[in-house]
């Protein structure tokens, strides 16, 4: 049997909490560079159908949650349009203080996207989290170990948890989140959009300022966009449906 991994622990800047609710919508840049696709073209594949607009179908969503448990999710890094593709890492962070997330990363940088891809090939995991919600479980039909972080993670809340793009430089890794407070200059450099018919989510990053949005983006089925911090709280630790019995008995009394 496989133990449980300890994730990785990470302070930002501010140690407070914070609201997974972004401010939307935000202007997207639709000129790219020569050979790039621009975040609409990136969705209209994505997406068929025409239906999913860049600039109309912004989320304000920064985290998400699995509907029930036991849960399986399979995120896809589609695109990759990114300077430091080869190096850059995605992953998955959840923790409500901005001095204690709990991070685990996804995709390392030899993952790729179809646009880099010769093939095809897009790289995917498989997330399954256990019936207690306590255990994460990261899978792929290839590359474990060279493109997808395989094994069992500790610290990721089903009910909780958002993406990060990690970019490497000269005076260390910068991260990027889908939570704005969590980015060192407070601003957007991920946009999640949402296919209206679906549970369906893009989740688009921007490593610089250039704000085209298509520096890597995932594609994410099967989530719920997560509530307020109390609200989540109350579904994070099954005091909701505490309450909701609690209500009926009274009102039967």
């Amino acid at each position: 049997m496989c133990a449980a991994i300890a994730a990785t622990t990470a302070s930002v800047a501010r140690a407070d909490s914070f609201s997974p609710v972004n401010t939307r919508p935000v202007s997207i840049n639709p000129s790219t560079p020569p050979g790039e696709l621009s975040l609409q073209q990136i969705l209209d594949q994505m997406f068929p159908g025409g239906g999913v607009s860049a600039d109309a179908n912004q989320s304000v969503a920064g985290e998400w949650a699995v509907g029930v448990l036991p849960a399986s999710v399979l995120p896809t890094l589609s695109f990759e349009y990114a300077g430091n593709a080869g190096t850059n890492i995605l992953g998955l962070w959840s923790g409500t203080d901005t001095n204690a997330l709990t991070m685990v990363d996804l995709f390392y940088g030899p993952a790729v996207g179809q646009n880099n891809s010769p093939d095809g090939f897009v790289s995917a995991a498989s997330l399954t989290w256990n019936a207690s919600g306590t255990a994460l479980k990261v899978g792929s039909a290839d590359g474990c170990g060279t493109a997808v972080n395989c094994g069992t993670f500790s610290g990721i809340n089903a009910y909780a948890f958002g993406f990060y793009l990690k970019v490497p430089g000269a005076n260390g890794a910068t991260t990027f989140f889908t939570v704005d407070a969590l980015n060192s200059d407070g601003s957007a450099h991920a946009l999640a959009i949402r296919d209206g018919a679906t549970r369906d989510w893009a989740i688009a990053f921007e490593d610089g300022t250039d704000n085209d949005f298509n520096d890597a983006v995932l594609k994410v089925e099967s989530l719920q966009p997560v509530p307020e911090p109390g609200t989540l709280l109350l579904f994070g630790t099954g005091i909701a449906g505490g309450l909701a019995r609690l209500r009926r008995r009274m009102n039967n009394a």
